[in-house]
C-alpha cells in the first residue's frame, strides 16, 4: 500500500511479499518506510527455466548472485555466471538476485535498497523534546506515505505532540502544519523541528476550533488517553471532530485509532491493523473525501 500511494496509479500484481509491475517514478520508493529493495525483473520462470535465462544472460564486469534459502542453486548459478564475469562480493557492477514467488521465479538485478536504518537515528529517545509516548519514525513515514507522494503539497497534523509525523513528511518534502491543545507539546515540537533544521506552521488550538484552510492531506495519531489532554472531550467526541474537519478541509486523512470506527461521509479506503506492542494495536485508517471536491 505504501508503495502503491508513492507511485500512483501503476500496472502491477501482488505476489506474496514482491509488488511486481511496471513502475514510473520508481525513486520515489527511496522515501519509503516498509519497502526494502527495488530490483529490475529481468526474466520471470520456474526452477526448470532458471538456468537456461541465466545462461542466456548478458553479463559483463563484476557481479555477486543472492537466492535466499537457496544456497546449492545459488552456488551452481554462481559458477555459471563466472564463466562470463567476475566475482565480487563488496562492490560488484552487477547484484543477481533470484527471488521465490507462488510457482514462480523471478530473476532479477538489484537497482537499490532503502535505507532504513536512518529511522533509527531519529527515534523518539534522541530528540530534544521526548515524551513518554511517541510513534517510530517509521510508522509515522509510512502514514505520511499513505497520504500520497507529497511534493510541495501541503500536510496537518492538527495532534502533533513532539512533531514525529511533521518531522518526517518535512523531510520528503511536504509542506507541513500542526496544531496541539498543549502548549508544552507545541514548545517541544518546535525545538525538534529546529533540531533538524526543519521547519513547520505551528499553533496552539483545539481540534473544534482549528480552522487550517484548505490542506492536501492530515496525518495524525489522535490521543487516545487521559481527557485531561484532550481538551475536556472524550475519544469519541475527539474523533468525531477530526473526521469533520477532515471532510471540510482535506482531501484525504491518515489516522491512527485505537479501534476500527465508523465512517458517515468520505470513502474509506483501508483499515489495517498494526501491532504496537503485545497489549496495543492500533488502526490506520485511510479516507478520501476527494469526491467531495
Amino acid at each position: 500500500m505504501e508503495a502503491l500511494s508513492l507511485l500512483g496509479p501503476v500496472k502491477h500484481r501482488q505476489c506474496g511479499r514482491y509488488l511486481i509491475g511496471e513502475f514510473y517514478h520508481i525513486e520515489r520508493i527511496r522515501k519509503a518506510a516498509m519497502c526494502h529493495r527495488v530490483n529490475r525483473v529481468i526474466a520471470i520462470t520456474d526452477e526448470d527455466g532458471i538456468f537456461q535465462e541465466i545462461e542466456d544472460l548478458d553479463l559483463k564486469g563484476t557481479f555477486m548472485v543472492r537466492w535466499k534459502g537457496r544456497r546449492d542453486l545459488e552456488k551452481r548459478i554462481g559458477a555459471i555466471l563466472a564463466r562470463k564475469a567476475r566475482v565480487n562480493l563488496e562492490s560488484p557492477d552487477h547484484e543477481i538476485r533470484i527471488l521465490d514467488g507462488s510457482g514462480e521465479i523471478y530473476l532479477c538485478e538489484k537497482l537499490f535498497d532503502v535505507d532504513r536504518g536512518s529511522f533509527e537515528k531519529r527515534k523518539p529517545k534522541f530528540r530534544l523534546y521526548s515524551p513518554p509516548i511517541s510513534m517510530h519514525p517509521r510508522l509515522a513515514r509510512c502514514m505520511v506515505n499513505l497520504a500520497g507522494n507529497g511534493g510541495g503539497k501541503i500536510m496537518l497534523d492538527p495532534f502533533c505532540g513532539s512533531g514525529g509525523i511533521l518531522i518526517e513528511a518535512a523531510l520528503i518534502g511536504w509542506r507541513t502544519a500542526g496544531s496541539d491543545v498543549d502548549p508544552r507539546s507545541i514548545a517541544g515540537c518546535r525545538k525538534n523541528l529546529r533540531q533538524l533544521d526543519l521547519e513547520a506552521d505551528l499553533c496552539l488550538s483545539d481540534i473544534s476550533s482549528l480552522d487550517p484552510g484548505r490542506v492536501d492531506a492530515i496525518v495524525t495519531d489522535p490521543p487516545y488517553g487521559r481527557s485531561s489532554l484532550m481538551g475536556g472531550k472524550n475519544t469519541d467526541e475527539l474523533y468525531r471532530a477530526l473526521l469533520n474537519m477532515a471532510e471540510d478541509h482535506a482531501e484525504k486523512l491518515v489516522a491512527a485509532f485505537p479501534h476500527p470506527i465508523g465512517i458517515q461521509n468520505g470513502e474509506l479506503i483501508s483499515t489495517v491493523p498494526i501491532r504496537v506492542h503485545r497489549s496495543l494495536t492500533r488502526y490506520l485508517h485511510i479516507i478520501s473525501f476527494r469526491g467531495k471536491r
